[in-house]
């Protein structure tokens, strides 16, 4: 009890004088690279007495309840070891706590995505966080602006909150590009001027989208196109909001482009879907040249599925065929009113997220639904809130992530396993799903024990 109380006290105290030593943020400054945080040598020494402190609780604990439970032989017991701290790993569930290190966060959380050389990269509007070799590394871009996405080869990017260039952080420096280098100014833009996501195309240009337009880089250049260049001009109130959805199709070489347009009830309308093929950009289908498209996505097999605010559709670009396929019936006094999120599992089965509408109002929560052999197979409950994630893990096995939980899809139901209130999920390139998230404790870094 003494050991618990004075951690008590210690850790109130470690959390009054830290609070009052953190440093605000750095100087903006343009030519400035991406901050690693650094921690001082006080910092350090305060840790180190926290981590030393939480050990002997952890010890004296373990010791307590031991002699509680089971007398101990003074000649024959061996000596007690302290645990050292990287042993020292939560589990909730099938999930364990890669490192107890707290998830260098700064911003709103817009992604997590597994790298190439093995590391793990958090995004936030603020910049991102590499977890490598047991820690994590914050690189901060707020020197440049909003931290637009991580481009296939490591490099970041950033676009300035004015909208008058983007710089990618290349070879120890930042490299702006301007007017001068393709770059159109983005006039009256607030918070993000750009949206969040780098889409690698099929010649290896690189593609990002705006509150207005599409863009392609080069290598050397942007290229902007407009709305009206795309061939979907905007139809309707200006103050709709329009979302472009962004996707390279494998089998074509082709980049998709559908657009949604929002307003304060919801979806309300679009520009349909154009691809850009060779330099100009073309109609997919007259029935796909309007209406709000939010979800596109390319099977195994190279049937493109869109998702509308009407219904879903499949389109074979081999025989030019549309099949539209309607959406399932919606509890009574709902309906279901746009795809939210629509994916393939391992073994090629659609697994789409309907947006819940009420009368006029669609941002009333989703349903995940099943869709295999031509039939919509709900999975679990509607939401009333929305923001479900899907993943799979190395096995084929669905999960589920919202709502501060986690489940594990079982015959078309939802099984809570875990705990945890997930900031962000990704599956790595092995199948090891990764989550971001917190238990009782700061966010960290875990991974699913099933898929090592």
């Amino acid at each position: 009890m003494a050991w618990k109380s004075f951690a008590t006290i210690l850790a109130f105290f470690l959390f009054s004088f830290l609070n009052a030593c953190t440093p605000g943020p750095p100087t903006a400054s343009v030519t400035a690279s991406p901050l690693a945080q650094e921690t001082s040598g006080l910092s350090e020494q305060i840790n180190l007495l926290a981590t030393q402190t939480q050990i002997a609780v952890d010890t004296a604990s373990a010791q307590a309840l031991a002699s509680t439970t089971t007398p101990i032989d003074e000649e024959t017991a061996a000596p007690v070891t302290p645990t050292p701290p990287s042993e020292l790993l939560a589990q909730v569930g099938p999930f364990k706590q890669v490192a107890r290190e707290e998830a260098l966060i700064a911003g709103r959380v817009t992604g997590l995505q597994a790298s190439p050389d093995g590391s793990i990269l958090l995004l936030s509007e603020s910049g991102y966080s590499r977890f490598k070799d047991g820690a994590w590394t914050g690189y901060f871009t707020e020197e440049i602006g909003p931290l637009v996405g991580i481009d296939p080869s490591g490099r970041a990017w950033a676009a300035a909150r004015d909208g008058s260039q983007v710089a990618v952080w290349e070879n120890d420096q930042w490299i702006p590009y301007g007017a001068n280098e393709g770059w159109s100014p983005l006039s009256g833009t607030t918070g993000s001027p750009v949206t969040t996501g780098i889409v690698n195309g099929s010649e290896g240009d690189l593609w990002l989208a705006t509150g207005s337009d599409v863009r392609r880089f080069d290598g050397n250049r942007w290229q902007v196109f407009s709305s009206e260049a795309m061939g979907m001009p905007v139809v309707g109130s200006p103050d709709l909001t329009g979302i472009y959805t962004l996707v390279p199709v494998s089998g074509t070489g082709e980049l998709w482009v559908g657009r949604c347009d929002w307003g304060n009830s919801g979806p309300d309308g679009g520009g349909g879907i154009r691809k850009y093929n060779q330099g100009t950009w073309q109609e997919v289908d007259p029935s796909v040249s309007s209406g709000c498209v939010t979800s596109i996505h390319e099977d195994k097999e190279g049937s493109i599925w869109i998702g509308t605010d009407s219904s879903m559709i499949r389109y074979s670009p081999a025989s030019s065929k549309v099949e539209p396929i309607n959406f399932p019936s919606a509890p009574t006094g709902s309906r279901f009113g746009y795809v939210t999120d629509l994916a393939a599992g391992p073994d090629g089965d659609l697994w789409v997220s309907l947006g819940l509408c009420e009368e006029a109002i669609c941002y009333g929560g989703e349903q995940l639904f099943h869709f295999i052999d031509g039939a919509w197979q709900p999975v679990g409950e509607p939401t009333t809130a929305g923001g479900q994630k899907l993943l799979f893990d190395s096995t084929g096995q669905p999960w589920v992530v919202y709502g501060g939980s986690v489940f594990q899809v079982i015959d078309n139901s939802l099984q809570p396993v875990a705990g945890l209130v997930v900031q962000a999920a990704t599956t790595g390139s092995s199948g090891e799903v990764w989550l971001v998230a917190q238990s009782s404790g700061p966010p960290t870094l875990w991974r699913l024990e099933a898929s090592q």
